[in-house]
């Protein structure tokens, strides 16, 4: 079959680029040459030529050494040390082997073949089917929460080999398990697939393995494995471990980047070029948005892409993959993957779709069925990325480039597994034109490589575990030993008996209800998912509707959502969810009034063709043209390693244009979509889920309010192209007070690090705040970049320059350190004690304070505060009036016309001038006073309010607060005259 020819067939523009195979590189010797023993009996890799990497590795495990092993998938990985374990097994040494996968579904997919190599070693193993679950025992043991109860002593006693799961090797060490038993003997511990759990989990497992041996006298071999595993040179280290890295057999590859309708040839020739490579792609988009004569025709184009992608996959798959393999189609969102399965199967395609929402047991049959050769097609997202071997693979489909790089890395390792496999073929939907943009930097792209695993053994998480342990032993003891960190977590016997390997503190599930219809969907959601991604207002991806509210029927939670097609049926009409009496709420109906609003506002070209109705909301839903994103806020006394309330603050949408029009990104101006952002629901008593992690506070300079997103997403975008560090690790969010919050999504202790100002191993790079500073001053804002941002929030970029952005970030470098500019912090100016005869204005919280000796008192604009301060200041023959706030809001601000502006002292302003760094009054006092009572009342104080209570201001802590803020204000003020006296 002639795909290109196919495609093009379809009016779509394709490039193609041909990535030549890689043969593996072999060692030039077998197994046989190293297992003897193993290889007298008929075991089918025996006779395998190893590859290099599997000769390595092998050599460091006959030398009894410790192994981190990083290979492609397909690589072998896993008969390096099958190979081993069964060698020292079959020479008769009692050699127990713990074999832990981080999924149980992972588990299954290597327990045929490692109960398959055992049998062929001559080892006793059984194979049995208990109802729909696969138990193996005997030499070989699976041994998870699905067969624990088949598992009898003697079977754990007689076994060589058992596969298990993290849970359960938590709880051998933390509490008891039957596997004890084997434990207790066990020599070598294998960790597979070890860049699945991410940075503190791996942490974790690895503590758990140490912890393994102290408990039960062992010290195992380790083996550490991984596909993707970046910048591991310091756990290596650490671990004493040898590093042995591989690549595996790769077929030849056809890429097909799609990029667009017919239309984008007719663009290409009126432009003189044949679109030949991505090179022309590129240079053709960049010449159309500078001349802005094509633009129309490149939006038509990928409107055209979305319309005739069933049809064409139907076709491309009815045609048949390479080797008469099978084809995987990935998709970005749930919902896209289901409409493209319903649309395939009206085409006459059976593709269903594979990802958590699809119950386990349909799950395993469609892998099955793949395996089989009975399917030719599914669709997922990220169910088929990692391990799962599901058979003959000879296409993967990307409907859309996914937002990561190791994403795409796992979505290619699904195919051309075998080395028989001689072509394979990946097609590419670029499904905008930033993707065109990335793709025609492809390579440079993928060798950006996937994110970091940031290994840190001082991390409190693991005194957490730890600490809970001793307490569920001896409640006593663990008090006596431990009682600071208690007290700081107010750690409670209970919450010790919750704690687990992949949950803490979890409060259960709700199940999920979508109107017109009353029944519950198969599938629940977390508490953690509803707080952080489903409250009302939201667009649920895993079911294309609107979260109308949570409701309560017996003791059961649900939340009621409605599609949103049926509300011109259900506008105002009361409907009922399990039972409760609903409407659609009146914020709902105001939401698509500013949908509406925001579709009439859109430039002439476009208005003139949108009809602005509630038919189009709904396909701007479907079309994915509409979306929410909650905006959430970390509740905590005080920083570092904290026990907080993540709560929700806002639920916002985005809108976004159909067609492209003029928007200034960076330096450029280019033609975009318009997107367009507003707060949708605000929860009144929000429901919240605890957490375990590293938080920090810091109050910010008034005038780096505004450039808080911008500043911080392109912080964290350089974080992620510098150093590999996940987007998605560190979340930030401006609080009540000024105050700027940053937390770890998973304990990891980063933030940490850099506070404290030490190094961190991560990426193969040293992090610090320095080069962390330094590689923001450096950075370009190149099309990589703008993914990575855009991906967050669209609007980020859209009206600023890069040197603000560059400007921007590096302030906000000062924030995520805590770290006070060096001539605040150098300066000799001694702490009066009386402070100086000044009024200050002072914007905090949700207005503006005037604060002098005597008073503070809280006004709502700075016209009105700055008229007091200046009556303030003539009562009492004030030596000067000072400003701390936003610049504009002073030059807005309404004064007599008597009155100077200029007299009024910006201090944040002024000190600019001779300091480089924003100006953080509870940094700046801790560092100069010594004191850290300042930032401590504005975090009890933030609590107080973002609970929702009316009495915080009027609290005694409150006053102190202000008290604390004028005195810091008194010495700026100081370094300021002196500063400005200087000759």
């Amino acid at each position: 079959m002639d795909l290109r020819r196919l495609l093009a067939n379809h009016g779509l523009a394709v490039v193609e680029v041909v990535q030549p195979g890689r043969p593996p590189v072999k060692s030039g010797l077998k197994f046989r040459n190293f297992l003897p023993t193993l290889c007298q009996r008929k075991v089918e890799f025996c006779d395998w030529e190893m590859y290099e990497h599997q000769r390595l590795g092998l050599k460091v495990l006959l030398n009894g050494g410790n192994l981190l092993l990083t290979a492609e998938t397909g690589g072998g990985k896993t008969e390096v040390w099958v190979g081993y374990a069964l060698e020292m097994i079959t020479k008769g040494e009692d050699f127990k082997t713990l074999a832990v996968y981080p999924t149980k579904a992972l588990t299954g997919d290597q327990l045929e073949r490692i109960y398959r190599y055992t049998k062929q070693a001559g080892l006793h193993a059984a194979m049995e089917q208990r109802g729909r679950l696969l138990f193996v025992h005997g030499a070989v043991l699976r041994y998870d929460g699905d067969v624990s109860r088949y598992v009898k002593e003697h079977m754990l006693k007689g076994t060589e080999i058992v596969l298990t799961n993290p849970e359960v090797l938590y709880l051998a060490v933390y509490r008891r398990h039957n596997i004890e038993l084997f434990l207790r003997q066990v020599k070598l511990v294998v960790l597979d697939e070890f860049d699945f759990y991410g940075s503190s989990k791996a942490t974790l497992l690895l503590h758990l393995v140490e912890l393994l041996g102290r408990k039960y006298g062992v010290k195992p071999q380790l083996v550490i494995m991984s596909a993707t595993l970046s910048g591991s040179s310091h756990m290596a280290k650490t671990l004493n471990a040898k590093t042995v890295e591989g690549a595996a057999y790769k077929p030849k590859n056809s890429v097909y980047f799609v990029a667009g309708g017919r239309l984008l040839d007719d663009i290409c020739r009126r432009y003189g070029t044949t679109c030949a490579g991505l090179e022309d792609m590129k240079n053709l988009v960049k010449r159309c948005f500078e001349t802005r004569g094509c633009v129309s025709s490149l939006y038509a184009a990928y409107r055209g892409l979305y319309d005739v992608v069933p049809q064409t996959l139907a076709d491309i798959i009815k045609a048949g993959a390479p080797h008469s393999g099978a084809t995987l189609i990935f998709t970005s969102r749930i919902n896209e993957a289901e409409r493209l399965s319903r649309a395939l199967a009206t085409l006459g395609v059976e593709c269903p779709t594979h990802h958590h929402l699809v119950p386990r047991d349909r799950r395993h049959e469609i892998e099955r069925r793949l395996r089989e050769g009975s399917i030719k097609c599914v669709v997922t997202v990220k169910t088929l990325m990692q391990g799962i071997d599901i058979g003959r693979v000879t296409r993967v489909v990307h409907v859309g480039l996914p937002p990561d790089v190791k994403s795409f890395i796992q979505r290619e390792g699904r195919k051309g597994r075998r080395e028989e496999i001689a072509v394979t073929e990946s097609i590419i939907f670029l499904t905008s034109l930033s993707q065109l943009r990335i793709a025609a930097d492809f390579n440079k792209w993928v060798e950006g490589g996937p994110e970091a695993l940031v290994y840190t053994p001082a991390n409190e998480l693991l005194t957490l575990h730890d600490v809970c342990s001793e307490m569920l032993r001896d409640a006593t003891k663990a008090q006596q030993r431990h009682a600071d960190f208690i007290q700081r977590l107010n750690l409670k016997q209970k919450d010790c008996e919750h704690l687990r390997f992949y949950s803490s503190m979890e409060r259960g599930q709700m199940g999920v209800v979508v109107a017109p219809g009353d029944h519950v969907l198969e599938d629940k959601t977390s508490w953690r998912d509803y707080v952080e991604y489903l409250q009302p207002g939201s667009m649920d991806p895993s079911t294309d509707a609107v979260v109308l509210r949570l409701v309560k029927s017996g003791e059961d939670w649900y939340l009621c959502e409605v599609a949103p097609d049926a509300l011109r049926e259900l506008w105002d009409t009361e409907f009922t969810c399990r039972g409760n009496p609903v409407k659609i709420p009146h914020w709902l109906k105001e939401a698509v009034y500013k949908y509406q609003d925001f579709c009439r506002g859109l430039p002439a070209e476009e208005r003139a063709e949108r009809a602005c109705d509630l038919r189009e909301f709904v396909e701007d839903v479907g079309r994915g043209k509409v979306w929410s994103k909650v905006v959430t806020d970390f509740l905590f006394s005080q920083g570092g390693f904290v026990r907080g309330v993540v709560v929700p603050q806002a639920v916002y949408w985005y809108v976004e244009s159909r067609k492209l029009h003029p928007v200034k990104i960076g330096d450029e101006v280019i033609y975009s979509y318009v997107v367009n952002r507003f707060e949708v629901y605000t929860p009144k008593k929000p429901h919240h889920y605890e957490l375990f992690t590293y938080a920090y506070a810091t109050e910010l300079d008034p005038n780096d309010l505004a450039w808080v997103d911008r500043a911080m997403l392109f912080l964290l975008a350089v974080l992620r192209k510098r150093f590999r560090i996940d987007m998605g690790l560190i979340k930030y969010c401006p609080s009540w007070g000024n105050l700027l919050k940053v937390w770890e999504t998973e304990p990891v202790g980063l933030l940490k690090a850099l506070r404290e100002m030490k190094g961190l191993e991560v990426g193969g790079q040293t992090l610090t705040c320095e080069t962390l500073k330094k590689a923001v001053e450096e950075e370009e804002l190149d099309e990589y970049m703008k993914m990575l941002i855009e991906k967050e929030e669209p609007e980020a970029l859209q009206g600023a320059s890069i040197e603000e952005l560059r400007r921007a970030a590096a302030r906000f470098v000062y924030y995520l350190c805590d770290a006070v500019p060096a001539r605040i912090k150098e300066a000799e100016i001694p702490i009066p004690r009386t402070p100086p005869n000044i009024v200050a204005v002072d914007q905090f919280g949700d207005g503006f304070y005037v604060h002098d000796q005597g008073q503070s008192t809280e006004h709502p604009t700075a016209s009105e505060a700055l008229q007091e301060a200046l009556r303030r200041a003539a009562g009492r023959l004030a030596e000067a009036v000072v400003y701390f706030g936003q610049d504009e809001k002073l030059q807005e601000a309404r004064l007599p016309p008597w009155v100077n502006r200029n007299a009024v002292i910006n201090l944040a302003k002024e000190l600019e001038k001779y300091v480089e760094g924003p100006l953080s009054l509870a940094a700046i006092r801790r560092e100069v006073f010594g004191k850290t009572d300042l930032l401590e009342l504005e975090l009890y104080i933030n609590q107080r309010i973002q609970s929702g209570s009316q009495e915080a201001k009027d609290s005694e802590e409150y006053r102190r607060l202000l008290r604390a803020r004028f005195e810091t204000l008194a010495w700026l003020y100081n370094i300021y005259t002196r500063l400005t006296s200087a000759p």
